[in-house]
């Protein structure tokens, strides 16, 4: 069968030259742009579950995908009797109405969806979630620099240096304040957003970072053998299928949604992320076990939902994911996390000013996006956990 007629929408003519509202969003397609032909082999992964039906975009050819053996398992615990299993699905079918069927308010991020009661304010209502940069009005433009600085310091905000160079980031920065949108994560986060950061730069530093990490002259902590990855343990009920909707999304709304739904960041081998699960399963009788991230886990389970864990950066050696771990921290924010602590860092990259840190960590989000949304949305429910 050709999965290609069945995964590839057709794109109407007005949609075929879009109109990038930024350098980043631009740069952001291109690299999909980039993977299109490995998007069919990708997208066939999703189709694992024996219950998945999928309609073609085209209504006049419907075809039913039917895959076996949707189970894989993840991982065991020998002493608790506990196997870990991963049910893989997409849906596939998305509109704006099916958001509904996710929480009875719109979360904006995992702190504020702690259960369907939860009180949760509308995207819409939010400056940095429109389908525009923010624009700056002249009461904004008549601020001098000292004045932005003196604003932004009021409100309890720490702001860089604001030169002609950066005082548009600044202002952008404050009228998100002002309006009640709460940029709790680094100012390098809204700068890539606002196409101002130089990925050149960052994409070097990347570079020399993993040419550092190649060498074989030094013995670094746990070994060089390359047997780590990054992971991200995602809350469901904040990115509602972002693979899928973020079609109708900007890039920046898309980006913010994925920081948004972000509650823990690791450095892992083999089934690591997967203890945590576990961990969270043996939690659910015994409350001694809990803390910040259990309790998560425990209640998007207990929400209905199951729990996404992504993995990226495979291949690296211990020292370079921890490395990159400690950089995506550094870029979300600690207090936006479930983690207990900051990364550390290892190499050239521990002498880094703490700007280049939060760039490098923004960039490598970025790349998590956009490997999210070619692999779709999979969630591992507290059914899939089977205690033998």
């Amino acid at each position: 069968m050709n999965l290609t007629k069945n995964i590839n929408y057709d794109i109407p003519k007005d949609e075929k030259q879009p109109i990038f509202f930024n350098n980043a969003e631009a740069n952001y397609s291109s690299n999909l742009n980039n993977v299109t032909q490995d998007r069919t082999l990708n997208d066939a992964a999703i189709f694992s579950s024996s219950e998945m039906e999928f309609y073609s975009s085209n209504e006049r050819e419907k075809e039913i995908i039917k895959v076996k053996n949707p189970e894989v398992v993840i991982d065991t615990d020998n002493e608790s009797g506990i196997m870990l299993i991963e049910k893989k699905f997409l849906p596939l079918n998305y509109s704006r109405n099916d958001e509904s069927s996710y929480c009875d308010c719109v979360a904006d991020d995992w702190k504020a969806c702690k259960s369907q009661s939860s009180c949760c304010s509308l995207w819409s209502n939010c400056s940095s979630h429109t389908n525009t940069l923010i624009l700056i009005t002249d009461d904004y433009k008549k601020l001098s620099n000292s004045e932005i600085y003196d604003k932004l310091t009021a409100m309890g905000d720490d702001p860089g240096p604001i030169s002609e160079t950066t005082r548009d980031v600044y202002l952008r920065r404050l009228i998100r304040l002002n309006t009640g949108c709460d940029t709790s994560y680094s100012q390098e986060v809204y700068t890539f957003l606002d196409g101002r950061i130089n990925l050149e730069r960052v994409r070097n530093l990347i570079h020399l970072m993993a040419d550092e990490f190649n060498s074989l002259d030094k013995k670094w902590r746990e070994g060089n053998q390359r047997c780590c990855f990054n992971y991200f343990l995602l809350d469901p009920r904040v990115t509602r299928n972002l693979p899928l909707r973020q079609k109708q999304l900007t890039y920046e709304n898309t980006f913010i949604t994925f920081l948004d739904a972000l509650f823990y960041v690791g450095k892992g081998t083999r089934g690591r992320p997967y203890n945590h699960l576990i961990e969270a399963a043996k939690a659910i009788n015994n409350d001694q076990l809990k803390n910040d991230k259990i309790s998560h886990i425990l209640d998007i389970w207990g929400d209905g939902y199951g729990v996404i864990s992504l993995h990226c950066f495979n291949n690296c050696i211990p020292v370079e994911a921890y490395t990159q771990e400690a950089c995506i921290i550094e870029a979300i924010g600690l207090k936006n996390l479930t983690n207990i602590k900051n990364g550390d860092y290892y190499g050239a990259a521990s002498k880094w000013k703490k700007s280049w840190k939060r760039q490098v960590g923004t960039e490598l989000l970025q790349r998590a996006l956009q490997i999210f949304i070619l692999e779709g949305e999979k969630q591992i429910m507290p059914k899939d956990i089977k205690i033998r």
